[in-house]
């Protein structure tokens, strides 16, 4: 165990210890000549699992993606090798979840084809790159949230023409089978971690037996779809798992395009019964507004007509003719007699007040020669 403020290779100062890896102990160190952070990881080069830690360097030397950290030196100390990394600021996968809780399914799935695609890069050499240790603890979500992969130690080349592993490895809950000695590892190996990772992602439960992974009551939060694609990747025999990444990322970016579709579906489906059930009473309101206006409009052009028809008849009063046969009539500023102009067929418009017949004479005779003359008055229209 190496002590903070310890230099290694009289460059990289230890600031703190990190974590153990699969084949070692990760430290945070800085360089003292540019002032720059990294992580150092340290490797016995005789250790118990008798892997060559060599093995790893040469790998990743070999990598280039952007979502695998990148080797910057390499050195050995008193039988320990140790490798200088790009440090990455960020969280593991395990601490991401504990800190942010459940996910919501989009967010776990764009992890997962981060993932798809940075372990079929490792897949496309020749021959295969298998990874073989994925678990919440090797996955980095970085401060804006991109996805890498850390730790190669137990990473190898496939073997062809081999029925097994030579060293018996991985994490309990994450290895596959064939880790345990029912054959070699191979991609379809990694195709089962990322299926124990996405079990961890959708239910948030750590794996620390296979048998839960296979326990149906775990899933009654998971999506129908996404446990067929989970339980997959899982099936024991590797025959029966995705044959590539590439598969398992097609059926992913499925559920993701149809579980966008019945999003929208449900959103247009909401509008339209919001708008079936706010339409009748706005209809409702838009008929009411109308008949108030109409009447208003109407009431207008009654009150001016009638004021116009009001006006006219004032202006058409006169005296009476010499030669009208009503000659005890009233003065004409106690009552206005009937002109032929100011008759005019609807009753309605013009009406006759009788009522100062009434009051100043209640000759009959008057009353009948009036009624005469008006009679008159209305065949010469």
């Amino acid at each position: 165990m190496l002590n903070c403020g310890e230099v290694l290779n009289r460059k990289y100062e230890i600031v703190k210890h990190l974590g153990n890896g699969g084949m070692g102990t990760v430290y945070l160190c800085k360089d003292i000549n540019s002032g720059e952070f990294y992580a150092i990881k340290e490797m016995k080069e005789d250790n118990e699992f008798e892997i060559d830690a060599v093995s790893e360097v040469n790998i990743l030397n070999r990598l280039k993606h952007s979502g695998i950290p990148r080797v910057t030196d390499t050195f050995s100390t008193d039988g320990n090798l140790y490798m200088v990394e790009d440090y990455i600021d960020g969280w593991t996968l395990k601490e991401y979840l504990t800190d942010k809780g459940m996910v919501e399914n989009e967010e776990a799935c764009h992890i997962i084809l981060e993932l798809c695609d940075i372990i079929g890069y490792l897949h496309s050499f020749n021959p295969p790159i298998i990874y073989r240790d994925l678990k919440p603890t090797n996955i980095m979500i970085t401060k804006d949230e991109k996805v890498l992969l850390i730790d190669f130690g137990t990473t190898k080349e496939y073997k062809y023409n081999k029925n097994s592993d030579t060293v018996v490895i991985g994490t309990t809950g994450y290895a596959a089978p064939e880790q345990y000695g029912f054959g070699q590892s191979c991609i379809q190996t990694d195709i089962y971690g990322m299926g124990a990772i996405m079990y961890f992602l959708f239910t948030t439960k750590e794996v620390s037996r296979t048998s839960e992974l296979f326990k149906d009551d775990n899933y009654t939060r998971v999506n129908l779809e996404l446990q067929r694609i989970i339980k997959k990747c899982l099936e024991f025999d590797i025959a029966d798992r995705y044959k590539t990444v590439d598969e398992l990322r097609k059926d992913i970016n499925s559920y993701l395009r149809d579980s966008a579709f019945e999003k929208t579906s449900i959103l247009f489906s909401s509008k339209d019964n919001y708008n079936k059930s706010t339409n009748k009473p706005r209809l409702s309101k838009n008929i009411l507004g109308f008949l108030v206006l109409s009447i208003a409009a109407l009431f207008v052009v009654y009150s001016l007509f009638t004021n116009n028809t009001k006006a006219e008849d004032k202006n058409n009063v006169s005296k009476p003719s010499k030669d009208s046969s009503i000659d005890t009539l009233p003065k004409p500023e106690d009552s206005q007699p009937i002109k032929e102009d100011n008759v005019i067929n609807n009753s309605d418009q013009t009406k006759v007040d009788d009522s100062n017949f009434n009051k100043e004479n209640n000759n009959k005779e008057i009353y009948k020669k009036q009624n005469k003359n008006k009679g008159k008055n209305k065949n010469k229209h």
